[in-house]
């Protein structure tokens, strides 16, 4: 923990001493800085036409205190400002009002959107960030279930900075595969395609123990700049196994006398356009899947090779269920989140421009061919347990 916070506060050291690549004002003393670790995006509660933006500054003089260094012990070690003006440009030189330092974004950590702010349209957003040379591609974007400044006001236990640790939770998504880390590079790349939809985590306030926490679980979609609908951690991991990218979590299978859980150690998927004749396009999507199994709470044993054939059907068949459920979700809402058109692009087919000319007709009544291979390699140190 102690690391983790010396890390934060000597990137922060950093940043007082070397030169900025925006060509504005070169190397500057920490003190003449506003070192910007967090964004939040909302559309003004009075009127959409306005922007409401939020930004985390980090207060050095707290880093230092919670080091050992000096400083005002006991003191949060962020500051959040608030300002609505007419575009985020506005905003940005809005909030000299507050601060006589100029904000300094090349250690943003996250760009988060209101839920509002995204239904209406974040392409408004975006352009000032893409043109700003101290935005880094890789910061994190995601989608808060309210407002963005209530996941920026929720103070975290275990880092000093909600935006510090909103960053770190997403990065850690992998660990579960219901959601998924999306950055800036990525989420701007979706934007321009003509035909994959984008995606970006979603997070909301809970509770915990009587305390508020921030919670990711679940995909926001965006058709073009505009959100038009989310997935659930189920769908969403209907829609991880098909790009590849499940990392591990537990894969949870109902048998006569409880559950067995399998964790999922790896996870290789395969896309490929079948036939894209007359306008009718068959995908393949292969997905091989290694687990082992993790816990049982019958009193069955099924550490035996045919009772882990037996289970590999089975997970086989939740597997196929989930991402039948994201394929459905995805044509609920017209929106090709797979980027199935990008591989009917890639694969060389002759009528690409009249099927990406028509895909939005297409999408919805794409053939989705799924094959599923699942292979149970373990299970734990347990070899063969026989109950009473």
């Amino acid at each position: 923990m102690k690391r983790r916070i010396r890390a934060a506060a000597l990137s922060l050291v950093l940043a007082a001493t070397v030169a900025t690549n925006s060509g504005c004002w070169g190397a500057r003393e920490l003190k003449d800085l506003s070192v910007v670790v967090g964004i939040g995006i909302d559309s003004s509660p009075n009127t959409s036409d306005k922007v409401q933006m939020t930004v985390q500054i980090a207060r050095p003089s707290a880093l230092k205190s919670a080091t050992g260094q000096g400083g005002g012990g006991g003191d949060k070690a962020y500051w959040n400002l608030q300002y609505t003006g007419d575009t985020v440009f506005d905003d940005v030189r809005g909030f000299t009002h507050e601060t006589h330092n100029k904000l300094y974004t090349a250690h943003n950590q996250v760009i988060l959107f209101g839920r509002d702010a995204a239904i209406n349209g974040v392409q408004k957003y975006i352009d000032f960030f893409l043109r700003a040379q101290e935005t880094r591609p890789t910061l994190n974007i995601a989608v808060s279930e309210t407002n963005a400044a209530d996941i920026l006001a929720v103070k975290p236990e275990l880092d000093q900075m909600p935006a510090v640790n909103l960053s770190s939770l997403l990065e850690q998504q992998g660990f579960t595969s219901q959601s998924m880390q999306v950055t800036l590079h990525q989420f701007t790349n979706s934007l321009l395609s003509k035909t994959t939809a984008g995606i970006a985590p979603l997070v909301e306030v809970a509770e915990s123990n009587g305390e508020q926490v921030i919670y990711a679980s679940g995909l926001a979609v965006f058709k073009k700049d505009k959100m038009v609908g989310e997935l659930n951690g189920t769908e969403a991991r209907g829609l991880l196994w098909v790009l590849g990218k499940v990392q591990t979590g537990i894969v949870k299978i109902p048998v006569p006398d409880g559950i067995v859980s399998v964790e999922i150690k790896q996870c290789i998927s395969r896309v490929k356009p079948l036939s894209t004749d007359d306008g009718k396009v068959r995908m393949l999507v292969d997905v091989k899947e290694e687990g082992r199994l993790a816990s049982v709470t019958g009193k069955e044993s099924y550490a035996t090779i045919e009772r882990f054939a037996v289970l590999e059907k089975l997970e086989e068949e939740l597997i196929r269920n989930e991402i039948a459920e994201a394929v459905d979700r995805a044509r609920q809402m017209n929106a090709d989140f797979f980027g199935f058109g990008e591989d009917v692009h890639k694969s060389g087919t002759k009528n690409w421009k009249e099927l990406e000319k028509n895909w939005d007709t297409i999408f919805p009544n794409i053939e989705v061919v799924l094959n599923i291979e699942c292979n149970i390699r373990s299970a734990g140190n347990i070899t063969e347990v026989n109950l009473p």
